[in-house]
C-alpha cells in the first residue's frame, strides 16, 4: 500500500470521527429556549395560568405572587407569543417578542396588548390560537418598534410612556396586595392608565389598533369626562348588600386623593348606600330602585344603577365562612338551622348567635361557594321566585375585577336567607 493511500484512509476516518462517528457523546445537545417576565396592570397578576407559543415548542406556567414567569422550551426559538388569563374575570392579556438568541423578556401588560394587536393586525386571542410559522413572520423587532411608536402616538394626552425603551422587556416590578406601593416606575405607569383610560375606551384602542386602520391624531382635543358603572342593573334580596363599582377618566396631569365619584340612593325608600365606597344595601321591601353615581369633579355628570329587590331577606352575607365545602342547603326547621349556623362561625371566637327565623312562616336557604385565593370573592342570592312548581332560586359569585386591591386571604363565602315557607322542590341557578 502506497503512503499515500494510508494518508488518504487516516484522514477518511479521522473526518468521519469529527463527524460524530465515535457515538452519541458527539451529538450536539437541543437549543433551550428561556422565556421569563412579569404580567402586571398596576398590580401583579399572581397565581395567573399562562401558556407561551415559539417556533418549534410551546409551554405553560402559573404566575408567581409578583406576577414573575420563566418557561424553558427545548428546540424552542423566537419569535414567541405569550398569553396570561387574569384570575379575576377570565380576560386575556398578550405579548409579542421577536429577535435571536437562548433566552428573552416578555413581560405581559395592557401595555404589551395595545402593541401586539398593531403588530398582528388581529385580534390577539385569535392570533395566539392559531400561531405558526406564518404568524411569526409577522413579528420582527421593526415591527414591534414601529408599533410601541404608533401605541405611544395614541396615548398622548392619556399616560406618557416614552420613557419606557421597550414595552415588552423593560425591567418591570409589580406592586402586590401585601406591597401595594412596591412598584417600580414601570409599574407606576401602568397604575396611571389603568386610572385614565376606562375598560370600554382600552377595548375600543385594542380594536381600533388590530384593525389597521390610520390611527387618530395625536393632538388631544377639549377633555371629555366619563363616568361608567358596573353592574347598571342588579337583583337582590331585602337586606343584601353590593359594592357598586365606577371607573372614570381624569384630565392630563391631574391625580386625586380618591376617586371623584359620589353614591346616592334616589327612592326615600330605597335602601342606604355608603357614598365614598358604593356599599348598597338594599330595603326591606320588594320593588325596583336606583342608585345614582356623581362625579365630584363633573357633577353634571351622573350614571344609574337599576336595583330590583326580590322577597328574600338576607340573614348572613360574608367572604370567610366556616364551611369550606361548595355546597347549597335549604333549612326549614330550628334545629337544623342552630347546627348550620354552628359550623358556618365556627373558627370564630365569639360568634354571634343565629338570626331568629320563624320556621312556621318562613325557611332558610343557603349558598356556600367552597375556598377562593382572595378575600374580594363574594357569593349573592339574587334572586327567590315562587313559581308553580318549584322556588326558584338565582346567585352569582362575584370576583373581583382585575384592577382591584383585595387582602391575601383564602375566602370562603357565603349568602344565607330566609325565604316563604314552601313544601315545593327548590332549584339552586347560577347565573354568570
Amino acid at each position: 500500500m502506497s503512503v499515500n493511500r494510508l494518508f488518504l484512509i487516516s484522514a477518511l476516518a479521522s473526518s468521519l470521527a469529527a463527524c460524530g462517528g465515535g457515538g452519541d457523546a458527539d451529538l450536539p445537545s437541543n437549543p433551550t429556549l428561556t422565556l421569563s417576565g412579569t404580567a402586571a396592570v398596576g398590580l401583579a397578576v399572581a397565581n395567573a395560568p399562562l401558556k407561551v407559543k415559539c417556533q418549534g415548542g410551546s409551554g405553560t406556567a402559573t404566575t408567581g405572587a409578583d406576577g414573575s414567569y420563566t418557561v424553558k422550551l427545548a428546540n424552542g426559538s423566537l419569535p414567541c407569543a405569550v398569553e396570561v388569563q387574569l384570575p379575576a374575570d377570565g380576560g386575556k392579556l398578550h405579548s409579542v417578542v421577536a429577535g435571536t438568541g437562548a433566552s428573552a423578556v416578555a413581560n405581559v401588560t395592557p401595555l404589551t396588548e395595545l402593541q401586539a394587536a398593531r403588530v398582528t393586525r388581529k385580534d390577539m386571542a385569535a392570533f395566539f390560537d392559531g400561531y405558526d410559522a406564518a404568524a411569526a413572520k409577522l413579528l420582527t423587532p421593526v415591527a414591534l418598534k414601529n408599533a410601541q411608536v404608533e401605541v405611544t402616538s395614541l396615548l398622548t394626552g392619556t399616560v406618557d410612556t416614552t420613557k419606557l425603551k421597550d414595552f415588552v422587556a423593560d425591567p418591570l416590578k409589580a406592586a402586590t396586595p401585601a406591597n401595594p406601593t412596591g412598584g417600580d416606575a414601570h409599574d407606576k405607569l401602568l397604575d396611571q392608565l389603568r386610572a385614565k383610560l376606562s375598560k370600554e375606551k382600552f377595548k375600543e384602542m385594542v380594536t381600533l389598533l388590530a384593525s389597521g386602520k390610520p390611527l387618530p391624531d395625536p393632538a388631544p382635543g377639549p377633555f371629555q369626562p366619563v363616568l361608567e358603572v358596573q353592574p347598571t342593573t342588579l337583583s337582590l334580596g331585602m337586606g343584601s348588600t353590593r359594592y357598586l363599582l365606577a371607573s372614570i377618566n381624569y384630565p392630563d396631569g391631574i391625580f386625586y386623593i380618591r376617586q371623584p365619584v359620589s353614591w346616592s340612593v334616589v327612592e326615600a325608600d330605597g335602601g342606604k348606600v355608603d357614598a365614598i365606597s358604593g356599599l348598597y344595601t338594599a330595603p326591606m321591601k320588594p320593588g325596583t330602585y336606583h342608585v345614582r353615581a356623581t362625579r365630584d369633579d363633573y357633577p353634571a355628570v351622573v350614571k344609574l344603577v337599576t336595583v330590583t329587590v326580590t322577597l328574600h331577606q338576607s340573614l348572613e352575607q360574608t367572604s370567610l365562612s366556616g364551611i369550606t365545602m361548595a355546597r347549597n342547603l335549604v333549612v326549614d326547621n330550628a334545629s337544623s338551622w342552630v347546627n348550620l349556623w354552628a359550623d358556618h362561625t365556627r373558627g370564630q371566637s365569639n360568634p354571634a348567635p343565629a338570626p331568629a327565623v320563624d320556621f312556621d312562616k318562613d325557611m332558610v336557604v343557603a349558598v356556600f361557594t367552597g375556598t377562593r385565593p382572595l378575600g374580594c370573592y363574594a357569593v349573592t342570592i339574587t334572586r327567590t321566585e315562587l313559581l308553580a312548581n318549584k322556588l326558584r332560586v338565582e346567585y352569582q359569585e362575584n370576583t373581583p375585577p382585575s384592577d382591584v386591591v383585595c387582602t391575601t386571604v383564602i375566602a370562603s363565602p357565603a349568602h344565607i336567607v330566609a325565604v316563604p315557607r314552601t313544601t315545593l322542590p327548590v332549584e339552586f341557578v347560577a347565573n354568570p
